[in-house]
């Protein structure tokens, strides 16, 4: 009964709202509790949230330490992300929850899979974004792009983007049977419309040219440059 109370009342309600909860539990042990599941409705980004762990661990009052958990987002439209890693915690104060160690975190739709894997990634309830500030490695259909960190806004009314820090493109235009690489301070990757956006430093190879440019929009179906700014080309043949 003590596990219930725990499972279905203390964490949709600290986690998940700004309702003020008042710990009821004791400072000097440990609570455990064995396959968790749970589930909410998130009436502001409509969506659905569902966490499954092997364990949780209550530690104190603003931290539960999670094992080989599962965090799913299920959208309106049916597309879902999830974000899978060894260990995890929530952290009641900033309300979040924190992924580290072998982290994978994946984004499926229908026409969309995509996938990036990193040591550690936080999802931000406060703000609805999901973030990293390790290095990350993306990958699709259509491109591969390391980083030094990335960000998701998790809402629905946003536009669809994943947006790197200091990102590397490699492996760009295979489908095609061409090895696009590039690189910018920030890359904006819309991915609904195929679409990279290169702000900083930015600059593309493909087949010997090079362009360097303050900002490029790289279109990933077709393979072209639709826009540049103080841009420079540079024949590397």
């Amino acid at each position: 009964m003590y596990q219930l109370f725990i499972l279905i009342f203390f964490l949709p309600l600290s986690v998940f709202s700004n309702e003020k909860i008042i710990n009821t539990f004791p400072s000097d042990g440990l609570i455990n509790i064995n396959s968790l599941y749970w589930e909410v409705q998130n009436d502001i980004t409509k969506s659905k949230n569902l966490l499954t762990a092997s364990r949780l661990i209550f530690l104190r009052e603003d931290e539960f330490k999670l094992t080989n958990l599962s965090f799913n987002i299920i959208e309106e439209n049916n597309s879902v992300k999830i974000i899978k890693s060894d260990l995890g915690q929530f952290l009641l104060n900033t309300n979040t929850i924190e992924f580290n160690s072998n982290v994978l975190f994946s984004m499926e739709s229908e026409n969309i899979d995509m996938s990036i894997s990193s040591e550690f990634i936080i999802f931000d309830n406060n703000l609805h974004i999901i973030y990293s500030n390790s290095k990350t490695s993306f990958e699709s259909e259509l491109t591969k792009i390391s980083s030094e960190g990335f960000k998701v806004l998790n809402n629905s009314l946003n536009k669809k983007q994943i947006t790197f820090s200091k990102g590397t493109i490699s492996d760009a235009g295979i489908q095609n049977n061409l090895k696009i690489s590039g690189y910018a301070d920030e890359i904006n990757y819309q991915y609904e419309e195929d679409l990279l956006i290169l702000i900083g430093s930015a600059e593309i190879t493909d087949r010997g040219m090079t362009i360097k440019a303050s900002e490029i929009h790289y279109d990933l179906a077709s393979n072209k440059i639709i826009k540049s700014l103080d841009s420079k080309l540079t024949n590397n043949s």
